[in-house]
């Protein structure tokens, strides 16, 4: 479909609010209404920490991680829960094998519900005192669990993150990943359980690992030790790549539409520090995701990430107090004008 109007200014409230009507109705909000049951984490006296794996037709990869985790030597008890969320490879076969294989290993079947559904399910059976999250795709090197658990049980913190190295499909290395880290991943992170007593992912959503940015990060503490030992692994076949140029890449709005009246439920305060962050996820974390769809998609997609963040009325005696390109960025969405965020996020990229 082609809108009707050429100009890229959209600062006339009659089209804007056309483009914003013509965005839901391309990609629909994916929210639940009557979202999964949430079980308390039960913590048991004789497991230190619980790993949770969502495995979902990876064939190549599962037995790989599942070993790395398994041989791990800690002093500190560990579960690995992997959740097979309904694969329809060799997956669920080559998991029981493991599983008949490492005693300690728990293995929990169920239908599709996606990445966020198994982590759910997995947090629903965890009996750790901590929590750890692996994709099934990835791997640990040696000494990764004791690194982390140590880390976490002998400080005064909530959470620990580590940095990561990045192999590629074939498992050779690539490099050691960013520092200090800004992906808001689980992985390569551990966290005491009370974290996850009351969040957990946003099911039907892409970009799920954004509720650690807006329901985690504000309100407990971090330790960042200097760790690569989770292995990051590349590959084409992730969301990442697979959803690149597609409408669904508009999930990037409705995830935090979501997350802010998530926040107003668990009484996170939406401060100084959320609004910042707002505009960073509206801003080059939203165009990189965006950039490949049809600018009238983009527009529309503009559309709807200016009116929510003038629509939300604590932000509104917020504004973002470093310089740079995110400062035109806040403008452009303050005032709906689409050239200057297209422009403003294009250079954004080089800062």
């Amino acid at each position: 479909m082609i809108l009707p109007f050429k100009r890229l200014e959209i600062q006339n409230h009659s089209i804007s609010k056309m483009l914003e009507i013509y965005c839901r109705n391309l990609v629909p909000s994916p929210h639940i209404d009557t979202p999964p049951p949430r079980k308390a984490i039960s913590p048991s006296s004789d497991c230190d920490v619980s790993i949770i794996v969502p495995a979902y037709n990876v064939e190549r990869y599962i037995k790989d991680c599942l070993t790395s985790l398994a041989t791990q030597h800690s002093r500190y008890s560990f579960e690995i829960i992997v959740v097979d969320d309904g694969s329809t490879d060799t997956t669920p076969q080559l998991i029981d094998q493991c599983a008949r294989h490492y005693d300690n290993i728990r293995v929990i079947t169920q239908k599709n519900r996606g990445f966020s559904g198994a982590r759910n399910t997995g947090l629903n059976h965890a009996t750790g005192k901590a929590i750890m999250f692996v994709d099934s795709d990835d791997m640990v090197q040696p000494g990764h669990i004791e690194a982390f658990a140590s880390a976490l049980f002998n400080n005064k913190c909530d959470y620990v993150t580590g940095s990561y190295t990045r192999i590629r499909e074939d498992g050779s290395i690539r490099g050691i990943g960013e520092r200090p880290r800004t992906i808001g991943s689980p992985w390569g992170r551990i966290f005491r359980n009370v974290v996850w007593e009351k969040v957990r992912f946003p099911e039907g959503y892409l970009f799920e690992d954004t509720v650690f940015r807006y329901c985690i990060q504000p309100i407990y503490t971090e330790l960042i030790i200097d760790d690569t030992s989770y292995e990051y692994r590349s590959r084409r076949s992730s969301i990442s790549y697979t959803f690149k140029g597609s409408p669904r890449s508009i999930d990037t709005y409705w995830i935090i539409e979501e997350l802010i009246d998530e926040c107003r439920v668990l009484g996170i305060p939406l401060d100084q520090r959320l609004y910042a962050r707002t505009i960073r996820q509206f801003g080059p974390i939203a165009y990189l995701r965006v950039s490949d769809l049809e600018n009238d998609i983009q527009a529309a997609f503009f559309c709807c990430c200016s009116q929510l963040l003038n629509a939300i009325p604590e932000f509104q005696i917020y504004k973002y107090t470093i310089e740079g390109a995110l400062a035109p960025i806040e403008k452009a969405l303050l005032e709906g004008n689409y050239q200057m965020w297209r422009t403003a996020c294009y250079f954004s990229q080089f800062c």
